[in-house]
């Protein structure tokens, strides 16, 4: 028995331990003993080698001690452990109330008696340090659980009783900076950040199905949300005012980086390009997915065109106001220029310009054009001009070259088909190709 009792003492106080551990270096030792050694040093103080911190309980020890006095063992040393461990192990009652409960000469938990303003809060300590506070009926904070850490409070919990159950508060600095949620609640897997007691950020668990989106707010209100990897949408930046997503940028690790989406309505209703993309300056506007219409900021080397496009296909250009050419209207066919056309306020509003290959082909004048009614092709040194039903020319060919009336020609209903005239200075000077019956009248007036 003697060999148990010494075998267990602690090599530093030379008692029986009123709570053995074993340090790293595998000696045992009273705990408040060895603790105090190694806040001042990190040796053992055996074998004066370096070692850790880590210190585990045995229990069994204690047991032990306890078999002896049982047994009835008459030592010194262990009946003065005896009564250590009877003053060790008490309960204290206060007059301010408070109940306090000693294991192995630790306090690890104070209650409050019903007459006390803090009946139902309970403080539980370890190491001599404050870790957690409980509070039960009839305190108003019936429910909650505060953990400590080196005396500040680092977490809130709520049991079922209270209203916010299932939530976790996280603190520094005694400022509350994070809430997560137990596995009953219905946010479970959410993790929302705190500033200045302002909810700031919304990031979710991997194993969430939203796992990825970081929500951020301001003054309480959702303005904006990113995507990363695992989402589907990685990459992806969504601004929202009032609620309603307004537009969505694009990260450098996306597709898309450089685009910049706008929405109205839950509706994609425009594109714009980031300053340095090389689209910089184009703004897009899309309905159902599709790109409508394309105009350009100032300093864009097409500022002033506005595109309109059909099934994504370029189909027309017109230009605005300040533009050069405002009051044209280009229209696009298989990727060419194919037409323009004219504003009505325009001066040559009721001309149709028609091309091939860039090259202008032929033009028509409608109202309220001065030459509407007529229809010129255009050749390589040569215009011919041809008439509708009501022009006063109908029938009539009249070929211009380098802007001069040079030549007339006459359909095969015209009366004079056949004939053609030469003219200079816009007078008939030549007539060839005569018929017969009509040689006389044309002679005589010529001569006229």
């Amino acid at each position: 028995m003697q060999h148990t009792i010494n075998n267990s003492l602690c090599p530093i106080t030379h008692a029986l331990p009123m709570r053995p551990v074993v340090a790293e270096d595998g000696n045992m030792y009273d705990y408040d003993a060895i603790k105090h050694h190694l806040t001042n040093r990190t040796t053992s103080p055996i074998t004066g080698l370096s070692m850790g911190t880590c210190l585990m309980d045995v229990r069994h020890i204690t047991d032990i001690l306890r078999g002896l006095i049982d047994d009835g063992v008459q030592d010194e040393r262990l009946e003065e452990w005896a009564r250590a461990m009877t003053v060790a192990n008490r309960t204290d009652r206060l007059p301010t109330g408070e109940i306090q409960t000693f294991v192995n000469g630790q306090h690890v938990r104070t209650e409050y008696a019903p007459s006390s303003e803090h009946n139902g809060k309970t403080n539980y300590f370890e190491g001599g340090a404050h870790v957690r506070t409980e509070y039960a009926l009839p305190h108003n904070a019936n429910g909650m659980v505060m953990f400590y850490h080196d005396d500040r409070h680092v977490r809130t919990e709520f049991k079922s009783s209270h209203p916010m159950t299932g939530q976790i508060y996280y603190m520094r600095n005694f400022m509350h900076v994070r809430t997560e949620f137990t596995p009953h609640h219905p946010h479970y897997g959410e993790i929302r950040h705190i500033e200045a007691s302002e909810h700031v950020r919304t990031e979710y668990v991997s194993w969430h199905a939203n796992a990825g989106e970081v929500r951020h707010f301001h003054l309480f209100v959702h303005v904006r949300t990113t995507f990363h990897y695992p989402h589907t949408s990685s990459g992806q930046t969504r601004i929202f005012e009032n609620g309603e997503h307004v537009r969505t940028e694009f990260e450098s690790s996306h597709r898309l980086h450089g685009y910049i989406h706008y929405f109205e309505d839950g509706k994609h209703i425009r594109l714009e390009f980031a300053q340095w993309h090389k689209y910089h300056g184009t703004i897009a506007a899309v309905n159902g997915g599709a790109q409508i219409r394309a105009e350009f900021a100032p300093g864009h080397p097409m500022h002033g065109r506005i595109h309109f496009f059909e099934a994504g296909v370029l189909v027309r250009t017109e230009f605005a106001s300040k533009h050069r050419k405002h009051g044209y209207i280009a229209y696009i066919e298989a990727g060419g220029h194919a037409r323009t056309q004219f504003a009505p306020w325009h001066k040559n509003a009721g001309e149709t310009r028609f091309f091939i290959k860039k090259k202008h082909v032929r033009s028509q004048f409608v109202a309220p054009h001065k030459c509407q009614g007529e229809t010129r092709t255009v050749h390589d040194t040569d215009v011919r001009c041809v008439f509708a039903p009501h022009h006063k020319f109908h029938g009539e060919i009249h070929i211009v070259e380098n802007g001069k009336h040079v030549r007339t020609e006459f359909e095969s209903h015209h009366k004079f088909y056949g004939e053609t005239h030469h003219i200079e200075d816009g007078e008939v000077v030549a007539t060839s190709g005569l018929k017969r019956s009509s040689l006389r009248l044309r002679q005589k007036r010529h001569r006229e």
